[in-house]
């Protein structure tokens, strides 16, 4: 699994490349999705907070 993130014009842009072959090669990568996901949310949600501050 290949993980690569960048900015650009003020978005974060996020690539993942996997070689899917067997079933347990995909919930990996959904399992990665799902945990980007929440961090991403996490992430957002704190910084809400520190704006209404």
């Amino acid at each position: 699994m290949k993980f690569r993130q960048f900015v650009r014009d003020n978005a974060l842009h996020i690539t993942i490349s996997q070689k899917l072959g067997e079933e347990k090669q995909l919930e990996t990568l959904i399992s990665t999705l799902d945990e980007i996901v929440s961090h991403i949310y996490s992430a957002t949600t704190a910084i809400e907070k520190t704006e209404i501050l």
